[in-house]
């Protein structure tokens, strides 16, 4: 039976691909939230009942993490960014905007009491796609702090093993590579695909990479509760996961 369900995911998932690429890039994008303290805000109103997204901590209502909710074990050295919890890019910031002219080479506006600056602070500021990608909702979650500092801006893959840095959460980093709990590979899979489409421009997935992802989508199937959470970021940001959504309609259909 969970081959069928597979096979048929996967012939929808084609489906849903060819008739979004058909679709203006401009109606899928972010064109909302101008600024990341803005989607900040937005994003601990909609996620402000929900736990972390890695490690399924339970956050109060100062954004404090409770690490016996979750099993989590901070590190000593990062206990502070472990207590909060913080906004996390699913695409990370480097991997949207690091292939922008304005994040390798600058802009003349990129300067600051005379010394002129490159990198993500300039592409978030000066380059249409990467602001709008960096603020979309559709790309954040909440995260316990010291997990948003050791993600870094590594890649999602599989790592051989399950040795657990973090007490009882199943998030694994290893030579620079990020391995996240099943419970979440089909949401970040669906992520990592609706925002390549939605922003062809900054070229964020190769074409292996989007085959890993097609898969972990396939594998791991919507959810009600991420249905649920798509329709939500449609009210507030007024464009959310097309690819998510269509997958919710056929569920629903089921």
């Amino acid at each position: 039976m969970r081959s069928f369900y597979y096979r048929l995911f996967a012939f929808i998932l084609i489906f849903i691909f060819v008739a979004i690429y058909s679709i203006d890039n401009n109606s899928l994008q972010n064109t909302k939230f101008r600024t990341f303290s803005e989607a900040k805000r937005a994003l601990y109103f909609l996620d402000r009942n929900e736990n972390s997204f890695y490690c399924n901590c339970a956050i109060n209502n100062k954004h404090e993490i409770n690490f016996e909710s979750c099993g989590y074990t901070p590190s000593k050295k990062l206990l502070k960014r472990a207590l909060k919890s913080e906004v996390e890019h699913i695409v990370t910031a480097h991997n949207l905007c690091s292939s922008t002219p304005e994040w390798k080479s600058g802009n003349n506006k990129c300067s600051k009491k005379g010394k002129k600056y490159k990198g993500r602070d300039c592409a978030v500021k000066y380059n249409e796609s990467c602001l709008r990608a960096h603020n979309d909702l559709n790309n954040l979650r909440l995260s316990v702090g010291e997990i948003n500092v050791a993600r870094s801006n590594y890649k999602f893959a599989i790592i051989p093993g399950e040795s657990r840095r973090f007490g009882s959460c199943d998030f694994e980093i290893e030579n620079h590579t990020a391995e996240p709990s099943e419970k979440i590979r089909g949401e970040i899979a669906r992520t990592y695909l609706f925002m390549d489409i939605a922003y062809p421009e900054l070229k964020i997935l190769t074409s292996s990479e989007k085959m890993f992802y097609i898969k972990w989508s396939n594998e791991y199937p919507v959810s009600l509760k991420e249905c649920n959470r798509n329709e939500k970021i449609l009210t507030l940001q007024k464009s959310n996961n097309t690819i998510t959504r269509e997958l919710c309609n056929h569920l629903n259909k089921k």
